[in-house]
Order: C-alpha cells, then structure tokens, then sequence
C-alpha cells in the first residue's frame, strides 16, 4: 500500500505503525443491535400496559372492545415470530428476549455474543421479502394502515356509533319537542275548558241565589 492507511476487511480498517508484526483481534459489536431489541421490549411493554387498561370492570369505554384484543394479539405474534435458518436462532427468545411471569419482555444482551453474524441475516432477513423485519412490517402495516389496518377499522367502527347515537338523540329530541307541542296545546285547552266551567259555575251560582231569593219572598208574600 502507498498509504499507512490500510483496510483489512470489509468493514475493517488499520493504520501502519511501522516494520514490524503484530496482533489484531476482530471482536464482533453487537451494542447496535442489542440497543434495538431493548427498544423493542420497551415500546412492547409500553403499548401492552396501554391496552391492558381496558380489560375488567373498570376498563372504560373500550372494556371488553375486540378491537383491543386484536392489538394485543397482533403485537404478541410479532414478538414470537420465528424463522431463519442454518442452524442460527430462529426467535427473538434465542438472542435474549424473553417474557417475565407478567407477560413483560425483558433482554439478556449476553445472548447475543454467541450468535453468527450470518444467523443474525438469516433471521432479520432483508426486510422486503423475508425474515423478522419483513414481519414485522407487515405487522405494523396491518395494524396502522389508514385504509385497512386495525386502527383506522377502529375508529371507522367509533365513527359510525356516533353517528348513529347522534341520529338517536336527534329523532329523540325531534319526538321530544312534538310531545311539547302536544301537551301545550293540550294544556291551553285544558285552560280554556277550566275557564269556561268557571263560568258556567258563577252563572249557576248566581242563577241558584236568585231562584233561592224568589222562593223566600213568595213565602214571606
């Protein structure tokens, strides 16, 4: 080389010190990687302890929602995907992510140091057509499409209640101030009726005085 700057290997580069020999040892880093699978665990375990406020009899409006149950089944089944091949991990338990007696996912990083960095490939495959990655996008997609995914069918579905309770309550309100209508028109000729007795009662009244005042000055004539 005409330059102290060298590269041994793809990925690997050294500066010559000198003439001589010496030792480079070629150690794998696998922080990278270890680092996305603790986010993994914790985006996990922050969306299951989300959802799992709607369980039980103080779940709120979306106790016992389907919809929530799908999301919790869907993120578990990216989690415990498996596949790869010669021989590598074929799930994520293999590299040190594993559930807790609560359901909680947690990561032995130490695992990842006895894995192949050829497994590793096999496993996370190119994100397109195969592997982890691949799944877990369609995952995802299935779950945040805006068109189809399980969220916006969600909100589709909460939409569509709404609307509906909305015309309930109009066509209520509607029967409502008909009902008004009625019972003050009803009440108005209550009134009139109760005026006119009132005063059939004083004409009655008077008339009876007067028949009464007739009858005493013929007895006393």
């Amino acid at each position: 080389s005409a330059s102290r700057d060298v590269t041994i290997a793809p990925g690997i580069a050294a500066v010559l010190a000198g003439v001589g020999s010496t030792t480079i040892s070629v150690t794998r880093d696998t922080t990278a990687l270890s680092s996305a699978l603790s986010t993994l665990a914790t985006a996990y375990n922050d969306a299951m302890t989300e959802l799992a406020q709607y369980h039980g009899q103080s779940g709120g409006v979306l106790e016992g929602d389907s919809e929530v149950r799908s999301l919790e089944s869907d993120l578990r089944s990216l989690i415990t995907y498996t596949g790869g091949s010669g021989g590598g991990p074929t799930a994520l338990a293999q590299m040190g992510l594993t559930f807790d007696t609560t359901g909680h996912l947690s990561l032995n990083s130490s695992a990842l140091s006895g894995v192949s960095m050829s497994s590793l490939d096999s496993f996370f495959g190119d994100g397109v057509s195969a592997g982890f990655l691949a799944n877990a996008q369609n995952v995802v997609n299935g779950i945040t499409d805006p068109e189809n995914g399980t969220l916006s069918a969600a909100m589709n579905s909460l939409t569509t209640q709404l609307q509906d309770t909305s015309h309930q309550i109009d066509s209520e309100q509607q029967r409502v101030d008909q009902l008004q209508t009625s019972l003050t028109a009803q009440m108005s000729a209550a009134d009139t009726t109760i005026a006119m007795l009132q005063q059939q009662n004083s004409y009655f009244t008077s008339l009876f005085l007067a028949m009464k005042q007739d009858a005493q000055s013929n007895t006393l004539g």
